[in-house]
């Protein structure tokens, strides 16, 4: 095999990146994903639906779900519900398809859902509810999972998915946990008085994650 100028001898290694060539790498990725068309003014209405396990109240998994809550409840004035399956629920697959199908009902386009989901790991069975309740919906969808996440098929038209991590990898817990960063990232751009896109909360999460990894720190974005 030829080497050339394009294609070094030493491609098969990966290269070494500093944060801010991470951040710009990330930024060139997210706008050659994201059309111009993407939407950035304020939603008609918004509903936000945040979910955990009852049993795990006491690994402080419900509190993380309740700072979700009082952030978009308190800080940006959406009508949020907050559900805890009950540990003994004998469908909880049917209990969140549920409540998600009565959280989009009578939504249109210009409207937007958030979905906060903290827990056990999803084994497929969320993304095939996705398939099928989420993505016929007309109104924009933004879902956010602190969990493990399976692969899907094709998100639908205007959804969003942002995952703490793919289903074979572990993800962090305490300040460097991904409910955290959210909480963080979302907090500092309503401070700033920044309407950010799905792009701009991808780009900040995953750069405050290098940061953290290779700092050992968060690093709050000023951007």
């Amino acid at each position: 095999m030829a080497f050339t100028s394009t294609h070094p001898r030493d491609a098969w290694r990966p290269s070494s990146m500093t944060i801010d060539e991470f951040q710009d790498a990330i930024t060139d990725a997210c706008r050659n994903y994201y059309d111009e068309s993407s939407r950035s003014g304020l939603y008609d209405k918004t509903r936000v639906l945040a979910v955990y396990w009852e049993m795990d109240e006491g690994s402080g998994l419900g509190n993380q779900a309740r700072l979700v809550r009082d952030l978009f409840q308190g800080s940006y004035g959406y009508d949020v519900e907050l559900l805890a399956i009950p540990m003994h629920d004998p469908n909880p697959d049917a209990t969140i398809s549920f409540n998600i199908g009565r959280l989009l009902d009578g939504l249109k386009e210009g409207d937007l859902v958030i979905f906060y989901y903290i827990g056990r790991g999803d084994q497929g069975g969320f993304q095939e509810m996705r398939a099928q309740i989420i993505d016929p919906s007309p109104a924009d969808v933004l879902i956010l999972l602190d969990c493990r996440v399976t692969p899907g098929s094709d998100i639908g038209h205007r959804k969003e998915l942002i995952a703490a991590s793919a289903f074979d990898e572990t993800t962090e817990s305490g300040l460097s946990s991904f409910t955290n960063a959210l909480i963080e990232q979302l907090q500092h751009a309503i401070e700033k008085r920044q309407i950010i896109s799905t792009a701009q909360l991808y780009n900040r999460l995953a750069t405050r994650h290098l940061a953290t990894r290779t700092l050992g720190r968060a690093k709050l974005l000023s951007c």
